[in-house]
């Protein structure tokens, strides 16, 4: 299989600090067939030049949205991410071509309540499976639970907040903080998600 079949070429649009190691990558590239909370590789060239060196990251657009979104954070030593944190609008990105996992609610039995649980990127793939018709067609009610370490990592608080507007007696949020002080009448929970 050459290169043209197995990676798709894009170009950055946007790239979205929320901290110092998180981030959202914004790809323009060509329509791709995934179920939300499926991912796929992106990779950039190596040093060399020789290779592409890629790692899998969620979907966090709908499968109708564009451009493809993902939510990233840096690794320190990591042979990608920090690379991936440095570029601009226009520089090239490639995607693998054939997206994966089963994270995905097509895998996931009928049920009164969605539970979706996650910590830091975790709520990406979840982003993506909000955004689209099928849990408010499939549930009676949909928890999201997000647990990170710090206030600031708490990302899409605009799209969160949109969906509960959009689906009031759906959906409910809960949020626990790690490390930050969490004020006694906040909604946020002070803790971490057992497992």
């Amino acid at each position: 299989m050459d290169l043209q079949q197995r990676w798709l070429k894009g170009r950055v649009r946007e790239l979205r600090r929320w901290t110092d190691a998180l981030f959202s990558l914004y790809i323009d590239a060509d329509p791709m067939d995934f179920e939300a909370g499926q991912f796929v590789k992106l990779a950039l060239a190596s040093t060399s030049g020789s290779e592409l060196v890629g790692r899998p990251y969620s979907f966090v657009n709908a499968p109708q949205q564009r451009p493809h979104e993902f939510l990233c954070v840096i690794v320190p030593g990591g042979p990608l991410s920090a690379r991936l944190a440095s570029l601009q609008g226009g520089d090239p990105v490639f995607l693998s071509t054939h997206p994966s996992g089963f994270l995905v609610l097509s895998e996931v039995p009928d049920a009164k309540t969605l539970w979706l649980i996650s910590t830091g990127t975790g709520i990406g793939p979840f982003m993506s499976i909000l955004r689209t018709d099928a849990p408010w067609r499939r549930f009676e009610n949909v928890v999201l639970v997000h647990g990170t370490r710090h206030l600031a990592d708490r990302v899409y608080r605009d799209l969160i907040t949109g969906i509960a507007a959009s689906h009031p007696r759906q959906f409910r949020e809960v949020s626990l903080v790690s490390q930050d002080q969490v004020s006694a009448d906040s909604s946020i929970l002070a803790g971490r998600i057992p497992l």
